[in-house]
């Protein structure tokens, strides 16, 4: 009886568990960006540019790969 309940209640409460959790990405998305003003800029001058600085750097080669001279990344 016991492992009928079981298999009854794991069979019947995966789809829900599942179901909600496709929706944590909408819903954090949603939450943070629900107020979030479009027109609001970090400018004196609403009609001046913008410039923004973007930067990466390179942590770790693992490897140079000989004749083509390709860089193997982590």
């Amino acid at each position: 009886m016991l492992f009928i309940l079981l298999v009854f209640f794991i069979f019947f409460s995966t789809p829900v568990l599942t179901s909600r959790n496709v929706n944590y990405d909408y819903q954090l998305y949603e939450d943070l960006m629900y107020f979030y003003n479009k027109n609001v800029r970090p400018v004196k001058n609403s009609t001046q540019p913008l410039d923004v600085k973007f930067g990466a750097s390179l942590i770790r080669i693992i490897d140079v790969v000989g004749f083509f001279k390709f860089f193997l990344v982590n």
